[in-house]
């Protein structure tokens, strides 16, 4: 595969040839073997150079890379030169001096270009360098150069890893590194071989390029808008560069379920398939848990400031999975596809990869638990505020617990005490039948319980306000798509 700097270095070489052939006669003296000997080398530089373009069809074949590189064709156009020098002597008799000289200068020519490209090589041959954001993690290291030995890619530029408090996994690209997105809960969730197969499927999309081909969208929307602001232009560009960013953005998006799968393919063909289903479910399962009302842990939580306020959270989904695990893995094979999908369910996964999933969430590796405790504390300082500033506002809730009805309803619902505020705006929508509120808090707590009764709450609650209707929309869309209802 030549890169730029490859085809620069065989530019250089063909027409230091064509240099020779074309002067060779004025500025070494008047030979036809000088003739002979440029004319052989540009074709052989013309030959390597087609069957490059022939075995590098797909541009990541490491065997056609490794066959049509400069240092091979060093190689055989110095073998070149000496059989021509050989022939020479067969059939002329005698070496002229200044063959000789000619020979010198076109060696050191050929030592140049095969310095050139040794440097060449061991950038291209070297494992693309991995810098962590927020951490530094061996084990991480460890995985991502795995992940790429056994997708077997040519990445020629730096990894950075961003650390971040999500379950998400992603990779992006922003012009001179790539940055792969590892969630925090996603570590934790996760051991090493589901780890692995996740960022296989990142890898998947560098493969395809998918990145790079995000990267070019947002810089062409970008200028867009840039063109849209500018007063030369903002009169002419205003509805040409509307269309032009709305089209780009719905093609990416549409296109987009179809480059998860071939993602997916990939893992499935690097033999991790049953790691990633495995991955996949641990993940729906905790997100599953983050739709969920919060189980009223205060009373526990805010005893004492934690040590490890990640670990704390962690700790809690745990028990809620083990009190909701029936529900939630019912929950996780009835998600439904829509329209607007950018990956795909759960449900199809299983079926495209023809595999059975278990989710165990106690077989974690050691020296990945302990980096994930040693990366959590790096979120302390931000996580331990928001812990204050919670137990602060709970305790003031607590604290000032009012006779009013609708206070008294919103307040309980706030203290996650949802059976007492559920009677609360039962008994408030009673007696105000029209009580946006009420029907909106009502409906979100019958829905937590998978109550479908809630739908209805919500609806109605629509009819009433209807500026309510984008939000309450949003949570009905997700809500049925769980559950498997058509909406």
């Amino acid at each position: 595969m030549l890169n730029k700097k490859n085809l620069l270095s065989l530019l250089i070489c063909i027409c230091y040839d064509s240099l020779l052939f074309l002067l060779g006669n004025k500025l070494l003296g008047s030979n036809n073997i000088l003739k002979i000997i440029s004319i052989s080398s540009i074709f052989i530089l013309l030959l390597f150079l087609l069957l490059n373009h022939i075995l590098c069809i797909n541009l990541k074949n490491k065997n056609a890379l490794k066959i049509c590189t400069l240092k091979n064709i060093g190689s055989l156009y110095i073998i070149s030169i000496f059989i021509i020098l050989s022939i020479n002597v067969l059939f002329i008799g005698s070496i002229q001096k200044n063959i000789i000289e000619i020979i010198i200068i076109k060696l050191s020519m050929i030592l140049i270009i095969l310095l050139f490209q040794l440097t060449i090589l061991i950038s291209l041959f070297q494992q693309p360098k991995i810098e962590i954001h927020n951490s530094s993690s061996k084990t991480l290291n460890s995985i991502i150069a795995e992940a790429i030995k056994i997708s077997d890619l040519i990445i020629d530029k730096p990894i950075k890893i961003n650390i971040f408090l999500s379950d998400n996994i992603g990779i992006e690209y922003n012009k001179n590194f790539y940055i792969l997105h590892l969630g925090l809960y996603a570590i934790r969730l996760l051991n090493h071989e589901e780890l692995l197969s996740m960022i296989l499927h990142e890898m998947g999309h560098i493969k395809n390029n998918d990145p790079v081909l995000k990267y070019k969208m947002n810089s062409i929307i970008s200028k867009l808008q840039a063109l849209k602001t500018l007063w030369p232009t903002k009169y002419f560009f205003k509805y040409i560069s509307n269309a032009i960013i709305i089209n780009t953005k719905i093609y990416f998006d549409e296109s987009s379920l179809e480059k998860e799968k071939k993602a997916d393919n990939f893992v499935y063909q690097s033999g991790f398939s049953k790691d990633f289903i495995n991955a996949i479910a641990k993940i729906n399962i905790f997100r599953i848990y983050k739709s969920k009302l919060p189980r009223n842990y205060s009373y526990d939580i805010y005893k004492s400031t934690p040590t490890n306020i990640q670990e704390l959270y962690y700790n809690i989904f745990i028990n809620e999975y083990s009190i909701n695990k029936d529900s939630w893995l019912e929950l996780l094979e009835k998600e439904i596809s829509s329209n607007n999908d950018t990956h795909p369910t759960f449900k199809e996964r299983l079926i495209n990869f023809n595999e059975n999933f278990d989710i165990n969430y106690q077989n974690i590796d050691k020296e990945l638990l302990n980096e994930y405790i040693t990366i959590s504390y790096n979120f302390d300082t931000i996580s331990v505020h928001e812990w204050e500033k919670d137990r602060d506002e709970y305790y003031s809730i607590l604290n000032n617990l009012t006779s009013d009805p609708k206070e008294l309803a919103e307040k309980h619902f706030l203290l996650q005490e949802y059976e007492i505020s559920l009677k609360l705006y039962n008994d408030l929508l009673k007696k105000e039948p029209k009580n946006t509120l009420a029907l909106y808090r009502i409906g979100i707590l019958l829905l937590n319980n998978n109550d479908n009764l809630g739908l209805q709450y919500l609806r109605t609650a629509i009819d009433y306000n209807r500026e309510l209707s984008q939000i309450i929309n949003h949570i009905i869309i997700d809500y049925c798509k769980q559950n498997g209802l058509e909406y």
